[in-house]
């Protein structure tokens, strides 16, 4: 079984950024580059169309192991959005977590979306209480999840 896992953070100007996150070849999950962005997350089809995108790039033992304090995955994107700091990053963003478990044979099996609180330079936990696990693994399914994750997620 192997898994993937999505970020998607809804910006306070409504914009919504969905990061891919990678295992790397030291075991830890990080944020695999900048993130696609949507306008905004009405269109549940394009939100879930994102994310399935996001898992299928996320990986597992591909990305090499760095220096976490010395080259942390934060940086692009702090330079990316003009910030100098996670915490100034986070200021009013809402969070959902997906993960994804795949079998053997490469099919999708278990799919859960996690609405997180924001607890800003400390970054987002899961509110596991509120998670969901999809029935059906459709763009438009996920993307209803999502909103509805971003919703009651606290920034």
């Amino acid at each position: 079984m192997t898994r993937a896992i999505v970020d998607v953070h809804l910006q306070p100007d409504g914009r919504v950024f969905v990061f891919t996150y990678s295992r790397d070849t030291g075991g830890f999950w990080v944020s695999d580059g900048l993130p696609a962005v949507l306008e905004d997350a009405t269109d549940l089809d394009a939100l879930g169309t994102a994310a399935l995108t996001a898992l299928e790039a996320s990986t597992e033992g591909v990305v090499p192991a760095r220096d976490l304090r010395a080259n942390p995955p934060d940086q692009q994107l702090l330079a990316w959005v003009g910030v100098q700091t996670y915490a100034q990053y986070a200021k009013g963003v809402r969070s959902a977590k997906v993960h994804a478990f795949y079998g053997d044979d490469g099919t999708l099996n278990r799919l859960l979306v996690t609405p997180e609180t924001n607890h800003g330079r400390e970054g987002f936990t899961p509110d596991v209480e509120r998670r969901q696990e999809l029935a059906a693994f459709g763009a438009e399914s996920i993307g209803s999840a999502l909103t509805q994750a971003l919703h009651i997620a606290r920034d």
